[in-house]
């Protein structure tokens, strides 16, 4: 979360957008089997570089530039701030013997926030817009795609954890594949990994 000029937490929009933007690419890149490679990225180097790493599959995937980018169409708003009293100071475990204290939002709160396709501009063929239909179609399915690659996430998450014999993760992630694979889901609802310490496979389309 960030804070706003009293202070108050909220999710900015551009965070929730990126987490989306990350699935619904992971989702495109499936959806047409497609391998991406460690060459396919950037060079390694320092900050500047690593900032850099994801230009070259988002120029192929999503568009050459700003004007051209799928996720145009997808407008995601900032949260409406949170009272104080929705924040506590909580222990996380980065590590065996590596603790670490942040302050959190508590479990159960809820943030609510807009988020919004342009239908219009997704129907839209001009010379710099040259999208293919299938992945227009994806993002007019976002919600469908975006919970496809969840479940994905979540399940590879389990057996990671199952395998390292590790019971507190490995019980949290069953829980979560019971509550992603139950039916009572509405249509334009899904999961999506956003926030601190979501690792690497959160944050890129590349392994599993």
């Amino acid at each position: 979360c960030a804070r706003d000029v009293r202070g108050r937490a909220y999710l900015p929009g551009s965070s929730l957008k990126g987490a989306i933007r990350t699935a619904l690419l992971r989702a495109m890149i499936e959806r047409e089997k497609a391998v991406i490679r460690r060459e396919d990225i950037g060079p390694a180097g320092g900050p500047q570089q690593a900032k850099k790493a994801d230009d070259r599959i988002e120029q192929e995937w999503l568009g050459d530039d700003p004007n051209s980018d799928l996720f145009r169409a997808v407008i995601v708003a900032d949260s409406a701030p949170l009272p104080a009293n929705a924040l506590s100071l909580q222990m996380v475990q980065m590590a065996p013997k590596l603790d670490v204290d942040v302050e959190a939002i508590r479990v159960g709160t809820q943030l609510t926030a807009t988020l919004k396709i342009d239908a219009w501009l997704l129907a839209q063929h001009t010379p710099d817009i040259r999208w293919k239909e299938e992945r227009r179609q994806l993002v007019r399915n976002l919600s469908q795609a975006a919970m496809f690659i969840a479940k994905r996430r979540i399940a590879h998450e389990y057996e990671y954890h199952q395998q390292g014999k590790e019971t507190l993760p490995t019980n949290f992630y069953a829980k979560l594949a019971n509550v992603a694979t139950a039916n009572d889901w509405a249509k334009n609802d899904f999961l999506v990994q956003v926030g601190y310490a979501t690792g690497w496979r959160a944050k890129s389309v590349l392994g599993g």
